[in-house]
């Protein structure tokens, strides 16, 4: 199987089209916008200010530089932002590699759980030159099917090196393959303000 054969020449197409817009002098209608976060990102200095991950099968990126980090869906029309929006509400503060990396997981699973995909199309008219990148969504968004164990695999392959110097490291990855743990918030539903920081000197 070449590379070529496993990536959705439709979509490649569409990004490739919106990057390009500026210089095209293209129009996006919202629609055509994928979902995107900026969000604040702790600086400590026990780890790099630094941190770049993909996912090209569900159309997913994070970049964090230094004190901003920024989470892209390229391709779901605002679908997982949407679905995000109660959790996001509960961020009250800057967030730890891991937090960040767990919401990435989560756009990646929910971007491929999509009930119905949303379509981008062209629309070129010759006469006033006007040129327009438009998409089209359902009414509501759906998720089917959902498994959590996917989005439990995609948070396991992202955090599991950044998982270290804790004795309980293995029963934590083991929860984190469940699709079931998270990172953001305790038991009471409550913003992890303190995630990754350093314990205090006694």
């Amino acid at each position: 199987m070449r590379i070529g054969e496993i990536h959705s020449w439709d979509d490649l197409h569409h990004i490739h089209c919106v990057a390009r817009s500026f210089y095209t002098g293209a129009k996006l209608a919202p629609e055509a916008i994928g979902s995107m976060l900026v969000l604040p990102a702790k600086v400590r200095s026990h780890y790099e200010g630094f941190d770049y991950g993909d996912f090209s099968f569900a159309q997913t990126m994070l970049l964090r530089l230094e004190d901003t980090a920024i989470i892209v869906v390229f391709d779901d029309s605002q679908a997982s932002q949407s679905f995000w929006v109660e959790k996001l509400n509960r961020i009250d503060g800057p967030l730890s590699p891991l937090q960040l990396r767990e919401i990435v997981a989560e756009f990646a699973a929910i971007n491929i759980h999509l009930a119905e995909r949303p379509r981008f199309s062209s629309d070129i008219d010759l006469i006033s030159e006007e040129y327009e990148i438009i998409g089209h969504r359902p009414t509501h968004w759906y998720l089917e099917n959902w498994k959590p164990e996917i989005r439990g695999g995609i948070m396991h392959h992202i955090c599991k090196d950044m998982v270290v110097n804790t004795p309980d490291r293995e029963q934590i990855l083991s929860n984190i393959r469940t699709g079931r743990y998270t990172f953001l918030v305790d038991e009471d539903g409550k913003f992890l303000r303190n995630h990754m920081d350093l314990a205090p000197m006694m």
